[in-house]
């Protein structure tokens, strides 16, 4: 299976699409509601080609909550209001990066449902229950995730055939190395 280093990962994918849905979420808690375009994904998926999800759902969460007070004093509209939080975790993203800051991540809100893609991706593949604090350059499926692994043979696999490699301590279906340790 080849991939074009430019197309986004699978986690890229989940974690613009969780970024988007806890967006609209906290948005709704503040009665305001914007559509998502292109802008929306554009400034969501620069922050977190920096920045974990976890860090993400902070900036959106400050993002909404000043949006918010931004309509409360007066002379805009709820939509001027909903739409100006998309600016303000784009200059969020962009102060932090610049001054090198550490931004507190979030865990996962337990009100914001996983997907079904979501939690085969998190629980069958990363075998991670919570991928928030993990950066999406970061976030590398393990070989058995690839249909095209050659070492794996899926009709003899079973969870008791999950180890630790030896080097990196990655979990990895067999003994040893796992695929990117022997290819070092």
């Amino acid at each position: 299976m080849c991939r074009h280093p430019l197309d986004p990962t699978p986690w890229d994918e989940l974690a613009l699409s969780y970024a988007g849905r806890y967006l609209d979420m906290k948005l709704s808690e503040h009665h305001l509601s914007m559509k998502q375009g292109d802008g929306t994904r554009a400034a969501l998926s620069d922050a977190l080609a920096t920045f974990t999800l976890g860090q993400v759902f902070n900036f959106i969460y400050r993002a909404t909550k000043d949006s918010a007070a931004y309509y409360q004093r007066g002379g805009v509209t709820k939509p001027q209001a909903a739409n100006s939080t998309v600016g303000r975790i784009s200059s969020a993203a962009d102060r932090a990066r610049a001054n090198g800051w550490e931004i507190k991540s979030f865990g996962r809100p337990w009100n914001l449902p996983l997907s079904a893609m979501g939690e085969i991706f998190f629980s069958k593949v990363m075998w991670q229950p919570d991928m928030l604090q993990v950066a999406a350059k970061d976030a590398h499926p393990p070989a058995h995730a690839y249909a095209a692994a050659p070492e794996v043979d899926a009709a003899e696999l079973s969870a008791d055939d999950i180890n630790d490699c030896q080097q990196c301590g990655r979990q990895m279906y067999g003994e040893g190395l796992c695929s990117e340790c022997k290819g070092a």
